[in-house]
């Protein structure tokens, strides 16, 4: 918001959104879990679940070529580097990872959506310079063609098999990560 409002000229509202901004990074940067590895989706006592969107937000400053809030000298850098530590530490087996490879939203849920998915890869691989592994490629494909095989396409997968959102246009814009 910060961005938007400075470009807007409302440099009143870009301070209070940089200072929002600064506290809500530093209140998740704030929860990572070093016993666990991660930072838990919910900051409640004994939650352990781990998601692999708690990066999701930031396609937004790399898609507006906002450099600086991706900076990690820069003045979200503890935040960058906590989601970092997170996103390495849940992409394996049993935590955010299906058995075939295919990433897994969330370690409490069979349910992904490949949407998702293809916007964290984006993520995952411009930010941090996580290349996600072939296999994950292959296992997602196998979604759609296999999974998926009696309509076009799904967007919402159960362990590897297409069951709703059909057609779901959301699968369109995966096309925007792949310049």
């Amino acid at each position: 918001l910060e961005h938007a409002f400075a470009l807007l000229g409302d440099a009143a509202r870009a301070t209070v959104a940089a200072a929002g901004a600064a506290r809500a990074g530093a209140t998740i940067a704030g929860h990572f879990d070093s016993a666990l590895g991660w930072i838990p989706a919910v900051f409640e006592a004994g939650n352990r679940s781990a998601i692999i969107p708690a990066i999701e937000g930031l396609v937004f400053p790399l898609r507006w070529g906002m450099a600086a809030a991706l900076d990690r000298a820069g003045a979200h850098g503890a935040l960058l580097d906590a989601l970092d530590r997170h996103l390495r530490a849940v992409l394996r087996p049993g935590v955010c990872l299906f058995p075939d490879g295919g990433w897994k939203l969330s370690s409490t849920s069979e349910n992904s959506w490949v949407s998702k998915i293809f916007l964290c890869q984006h993520v995952a691989e411009r930010v941090f310079g996580i290349i996600p592994d072939p296999a994950s490629h292959a296992a997602h494909a196998r979604w759609q063609q296999i999974g998926s095989r009696d309509w076009a396409m799904s967007d919402q997968c159960f362990s590897g098999e297409g069951k709703a959102s059909k057609y779901y246009p959301r699968c369109v814009t995966a096309e925007l990560w792949l310049t």
